[in-house]
This record gives structure tokens, sequence and C-alpha cells, in this order.
């Protein structure tokens, strides 16, 4: 009820999104402001994610610099807005069958302004690639791993992203289940829900396909 009293309180939301977020979403959900900003919260993210990826995969070994950049800005932040928009469906259904009461919208806007601490990120993995270049996603790294400042820098970059992704992990039940009206624990079973549907016909479809091959 507290939450809700203070979402008619009116707020400063570039400054209140970082000092008072359950708030902020809130009030935009309450009186449908800033929505527009799901896009470039979720563009940020997803080109983020798909840098991450590429790290992961050491897709510096077969990729320059540039086109890996390319194709995480491009493929991956156009991509993410496309995939998202088709979770935050499923999500809101499975949300609704455990009791939920969001709607489309107020769910993409809660899940959406989740991604928020993304922004953090930005500068984060630009001191990277100035710093290491092709080596934060390649498999041989000589200037980390032969210098001790660069290995702990390295590491603290690391660390951070991985802090950034539990946040935002934490903010996206609490937002979601401030559209849905519902505790974060049902918010965490929803995604659950919400994997399954989404991934479960791609898996009974390779083994359909195994299985005639």
């Amino acid at each position: 009820m507290e939450l809700e009293d203070s979402a008619t309180e009116e707020i400063s939301f570039w400054d209140d999104i970082w000092f008072s977020p359950l708030k902020t979403v809130a009030y935009v959900i309450k009186y449908d402001i800033n929505t527009k900003l799901f896009y470039l919260f979720i563009y940020v993210s997803s080109v983020i994610f798909a840098l991450n990826n590429a790290s992961s995969e050491s897709l510096g070994d077969s990729f320059e610099l540039s086109t890996i950049l390319l194709l995480s800005i491009f493929i991956g932040g156009l991509g993410g807005l496309i995939t998202h928009q088709y979770y935050v469906f499923i999500l809101n259904l499975s949300c609704n069958w455990i009791g939920g009461e969001g709607t489309f919208k107020s769910t993409r806007i809660a899940y959406s302004f989740s991604f928020y601490p993304s922004l953090i990120a930005i500068p984060i993995i630009i001191f990277e690639i100035i710093l290491f270049g092709n080596e934060i996603f390649s498999s041989h790294t000589p200037s980390i791993d032969n210098n001790s400042i660069s290995k702990a820098l390295f590491s603290i970059f690391i660390g951070s992203q991985f802090i950034i992704g539990v946040l935002q992990l934490i903010l996206n039940l609490k937002f979601v289940s401030i559209a849905q009206k519902i505790p974060p624990y049902k918010i965490l079973f929803g995604h659950v829900i919400a994997l399954v549907l989404t991934f479960a016909p791609f898996v009974l479809l390779g083994v359909l396909v195994r299985f005639l091959g």
C-alpha cells in the first residue's frame, strides 16, 4: 500500500530511477510516462548480452574486433528488441495464469526497466575494449595474463558485470511484481513457466526431427 501511495508523488525520473527505483516504476506504470524508454533499456541490455556472449564463446579467435562490435550493436541489439517483446508476452501470460493482474503493456514496462543498470555496463565495456582490445573476446590473452595489474582490472570488470546482472534479476522480480500485483517469488515461478513455454517447442521439434531422421 505504501508503494502504491508513493506512486502518486511526482518524480524526477533520471534521479529517482537510481535512488528510488520501485517508486519510479510504480509511478511510470500508473501514469504511463517515459514508457518509450523500454526500447533504450532493452536495446542496451541486448547489446551488452551479445558482447558478453561473444566473449564467452571466444569469437575474437575468428573475427576482428570491429566485426564483433558491429554484429553486437546491430544484430544483437535489434534482435533483442524483437525477442524480448515475444518473451514479455509469454511472461505476462504465465503470470496471469498464477494470479497476476498485469497487462502486456505494464509488464513490458516493468520488465524492460529492470535492465536500466545495463547503462552502467557501457563505460565498463568501453574501458575493457580500450585497455585490452580484441583479447576480451579471445581465448588467447597474453597482455592480460602477463600483467598483474591488467589481470586485476579485468577481474574487476568481470565482477562488476556479474553484480549488474544479479541486480537486474532482483529488480526484474520486484518490478514485474509491481505490474502483476503478486509477490516476487511468484514472478520467479512465472519466469520458469515462460522459459518452458518458450523453449519447449524447439526442444520437441529437435527430438521429432532426430526421431524421424
